[in-house]
């Protein structure tokens, strides 16, 4: 098991329908941050924290997960910590969809984080872009998920209108699993991706 000093990272957006708000994946332009999570792994620690839009919102008591939540303004100098500490980065899609969006101003919707995600660049894994650059096509973290963690396995699903709390949940569970397959592959050096229940052995090289 590496000791690597990792953060996983996820997004939910405050979007509702992609079609009737002009959305398109690939394209940061109307997507909206409604918050951020972060699964914190430093060997056998680890820590989960939440940068929401708006933090008084939110009721930590209906959490399912016990998660610190801090306003998204926060989640720039926080990134500026962790690299300055040592942590690598590690997002599933997180060039075509996270990193765009958070990447843009507040007044744009996202967290004003563009300048730390470039001092990023070589101390950041996403597991999405270096599966489809060495076998040339998407993987999706849930059939990732069912392939190499079992059947029992499952990202959560939350309804589009779905309790702030919820949404919170989710997102932190994407960043446990993002975190899990990471380290399977460091472990093994492949992934295992079920489709269709067909289980296919990928080659990894994070």
């Amino acid at each position: 098991m590496s000791l690597e000093r990792t953060i996983s990272l996820d997004i939910e957006t405050k979007n509702l329908d992609m079609e009737v708000e002009g959305l398109s994946f690939g394209d940061p332009k109307g997507w909206e941050v409604a918050c951020v999570g972060v699964y914190i792994r430093n060997g056998a620690f680890e820590d989960r924290m939440a940068f929401a839009a708006n933090p008084a919102t939110i009721n930590r008591d209906a959490l399912a997960t016990q998660i610190s939540v801090q306003p998204l303004e926060a989640l720039a100098k926080r990134l500026w910590r962790w690299l300055d500490e040592g942590y690598t980065l590690i997002a599933h899609n997180g060039d075509g969809f996270d990193i765009p969006i958070l990447s843009k101003n507040f007044i744009e919707g996202g967290a004003g984080c563009a300048r730390v995600f470039e001092a990023y660049q070589s101390h950041y894994v996403d597991t999405c872009s270096s599966l489809k650059e060495l076998h040339g096509k998407r993987y999706h973290l849930q059939k990732l998920i069912k392939g190499t963690l079992g059947e029992d396995e499952s990202k959560l699903m939350p309804a589009a209108n779905a309790p702030i709390e919820e949404v919170l949940d989710y997102c932190i569970s994407d960043c446990e699993y993002t975190y899990k397959i990471y380290q399977y592959g460091l472990e093994f050096g492949h992934v295992l991706y079920d489709d269709e229940n067909q289980v296919n052995t990928l080659e990894v090289n994070w």
